[in-house]
């Protein structure tokens, strides 16, 4: 897979702007073309992150002159997925029947971040999916008109995902009120850009998702219908 992604210009980069630049908080200005990234008032967090968008080997080899999509990466992702289902059926006469029915399905699957590390870009990164469900039924035909057909169904599911920027010091970036945990902290946190591809971890990773469901039925013609 070839994404595309919006990235700062090398201009941008440069702290050179085509029009007028505004400090929000002080109200300075910097005129167009006058670069400000060596500002006192820049913080050394973005300067180090200007700098690892610097540092992406196909920034620009064909779109210097792009200012949208101008980022191609080959990502890379691997999906192993393992599933199966088996039914029994089981006929005690020509009134009584029953089968029982499995299921279970794994999957592993990793999504490498399209910017690398430490940019990340968003990426789900490590997931894992357990889902296995048993399924058993009883059917009775109690007249020429009445049948009686009771079901259960036990589901199960784990899963979850995991950023690969978890325990990854190696920025040096040190954002204040974050997890310092090492086993949810690490990498750079989401950060959204109004124009640009978002740089960072995703904000909901890691999660996990662990819901169980027991479903029993009963249907019978004529009589009534129990669903819970």
């Amino acid at each position: 897979m070839s994404p595309s992604a919006t990235l700062p210009t090398p201009s941008q980069l440069q702290g050179v702007f085509k029009t007028d630049v505004y400090d929000p908080y002080t109200g300075a200005k910097y005129a167009a073309g006058t670069p400000i990234l060596g500002a006192s008032d820049i913080s050394p967090d973005a300067k180090t992150i200007v700098g690892f968008i610097s540092q992406l080997p196909n920034l620009t080899p064909n779109l210097a002159s792009a200012t949208t999509n101008n980022f191609t990466q080959l990502q890379r992702s691997n999906n192993k997925s393992d599933k199966g289902d088996i039914r029994l059926d089981y006929t005690q006469d020509s009134r009584n029947s029953y089968f029982l029915r499995v299921s279970d399905l794994k999957q592993n699957a990793t999504d490498f971040p399209i910017f690398g590390s430490p940019l990340d870009g968003g990426s789900n990164g490590k997931q894992r999916i357990l889902d296995q469900q048993v399924a058993v039924g009883y059917t009775r035909v109690i007249g020429s008109n009445q049948l009686l057909d009771a079901r259960l169904g036990i589901s199960r599911t784990k899963a979850g995902k995991f950023s690969l920027a978890i325990g990854d010091f190696s920025s040096g970036l040190n954002f204040p009120g974050l997890p310092t945990d090492p086993t949810v902290a690490g990498g750079i946190p989401s950060i959204t850009i109004t124009g640009f591809a978002g740089l960072g971890r995703q904000s909901t990773n890691p999660q996990f998702q662990n819901p169980a469901l027991l479903n029993p039925r009963s249907t019978t013609p004529g009589f009534c219908t129990i669903i819970l």
